[in-house]
């Protein structure tokens, strides 16, 4: 088995003050940033992933402070490659899938953020085909906590969702810091989506 990490679009314009700000976009990054160094200091393949749009888009405009990565993950990425991207899947015409096929990869483990967008389209893209996708939770921001809980529950038909970045390390993704996968669908009584319900802390409830 071998790993990769692949850390998608932590940009400025996420963060408060940017153009399109996220809920839990910080405590987001710290994780990625965590999960970067523990991906490195464990010999997987780390890669970071940009977003550029056109310059008549709302966010992420060439040349722009917005577009930039934020600091702190372009400092724990160091020289890892980095790939360019223009569209959700973060294969999509782009050398992604090169480089994690030359490098025999056969786990991807993806954080960064949107998860209902971004994240999902990666985790999904056919490109990945062949290898083991699993989503870092906690290392996911949204423009709501609730949608990112939402989405992450949707892909869990397809891919594993797992709670932190040491799950992999520990060879299991179902129990990782003492959290079962299945912890994110419990039972609480709060307004419903559906057949689902969002509990305070933007997890996700089955209904009664």
């Amino acid at each position: 088995m071998k790993n990769a990490l692949i850390v998608i679009d932590i940009q400025n314009d996420y963060f408060p003050g940017g153009a399109f700000t996220l809920e839990n976009a910080d405590e987001a990054c710290k994780v990625a940033v965590e999960a970067i160094e523990q991906a490195k200091r464990d010999g997987w393949l780390v890669v970071g992933v940009q977003h550029v749009n056109s310059p008549d888009a709302p966010f992420f405009k060439p040349d722009t402070e917005g577009v930039k990565t934020h600091s702190a993950i372009a400092a724990a990425l160091g020289d890892a490659p980095t790939v360019v991207k223009s569209e959700a899947d973060s294969f999509f015409k782009t050398n992604l899938e090169q480089i994690v096929r030359e490098a025999d990869i056969t786990d991807i483990y993806l954080t960064g953020m949107m998860t209902q967008h971004c994240i999902t389209h990666t985790a999904l893209s056919p490109q990945a085909s062949g290898m083991k996708v699993h989503i870092i939770a906690k290392g996911c921001a949204a423009p709501a906590k609730a949608l990112s809980g939402l989405a992450l529950h949707g892909v869990g038909a397809r891919c594993d969702v797992v709670w932190s970045h040491r799950c992999g390390l520990l060879g299991s993704s179902k129990h990782c810091l003492g959290i079962p996968r299945t912890a994110v669908v419990r039972w609480c009584p709060r307004p419903r989506i559906g057949r689902l319900q969002v509990d305070r802390d933007g997890g996700l409830a089955r209904r009664r």
